[in-house]
């Protein structure tokens, strides 16, 4: 992580819990302090769900990706992007593409998938294809077990 860059710090919770939520903003930003950030902004989304990423908070990040004011987003987890693990690697190829960093207290951003990953993503992609895809996605997920 470059330091200087301008960062925010992304949280969610799913059900609406102040004490979660403050427990997740000062571990985020512990990490961002600890990687040379002070005084980012923070994007908090609390009581929303992560199947979507229409959040209003989550929608305010994005728009000041875009319009430059965000350089590096420091997050827990993955899972607090999204728990559609299609539509987080689709906001992460959005974030590489603009130039922002993205950094995870977890360090779940980046690497390799490990299998329970895999499987979220074989889910995901029956989900978008539909049931004629479904037996040969199993029989990929097995073939990789073999590796």
């Amino acid at each position: 992580m470059v330091s200087g860059r301008k960062v925010a710090v992304y949280c969610r919770v799913a059900r609406k819990d102040q004490i979660a939520l403050k427990h997740q903003i000062r571990q985020v930003a512990r990490c961002a302090s600890e990687l040379g950030h002070r005084g980012g902004r923070i994007y908090q989304d609390n009581g929303e769900s992560g199947a979507t990423i229409d959040r209003p908070a989550f929608n305010r990040l994005n728009r000041d990706m875009l319009a430059g004011k965000v350089q590096t987003v420091v997050i827990q987890d993955l899972s607090r992007i999204s728990r559609n693990y299609l539509l987080t690697h689709r906001w992460l190829d959005m974030a590489d593409a603009l130039g922002v960093e993205v950094v995870s207290v977890t360090g779940d951003v980046g690497g390799t998938l490990d299998m329970e990953q895999l499987r979220e993503f074989v889910t995901a992609f029956a989900q978008k294809f539909g049931d004629n895809e479904i037996e040969s996605s199993h029989l990929l997920l097995s073939d990789i077990r073999h590796i």
